[in-house]
């Protein structure tokens, strides 16, 4: 199975990310870096699946909080990023990512390996 089908991204869509990682493998995927508005409009309008967002430690996720619980209560659906340890000095790994999100409602319903630096979880609100 291609990553674009483990994330639920069909072919030749180009996926709108926030924060792009540099080195970051994405396979199949068309990444295409843009800023948060833009992003959640091309998801809302229905041109893009989900939108990817980056962090890469606990800090810049607890900044990031705010939009994304807007795009949970919105119905946006997205991948949240984060580098696998040690990557990074990263303070973050699935448990306290999943942690961090579940705190503000937010659900995950999906892990996904992205290369030997990147792992993420997909949000998607079905309430």
């Amino acid at each position: 199975m291609s990553l674009a089908e483990k994330m639920y991204v069909p072919a030749g869509i180009q996926v709108p990310c926030v924060n792009l990682a540099g080195d970051v493998n994405l396979q199949d995927i068309q990444p295409w870096a843009a800023n948060f508005e833009t992003a959640k409009k091309m998801v809302s309008e229905g041109s893009a699946p989900a939108l990817f967002i980056f962090v890469e430690n606990s800090t810049a996720l607890t900044k990031q909080l705010p939009k994304l619980t807007k795009l949970w209560a919105q119905k946006v659906n997205f991948w949240l990023f984060y580098p696998k340890a040690p990557h990074l000095d990263t303070d973050l790994n699935r448990d306290k990512t999943w942690a961090i999100m579940l705190k503000q409602g937010m659900k995950g319903t999906r892990q996904v390996g992205i290369d030997k630096f990147w792992s993420c979880l997909y949000y998607k609100n079905k309430d």
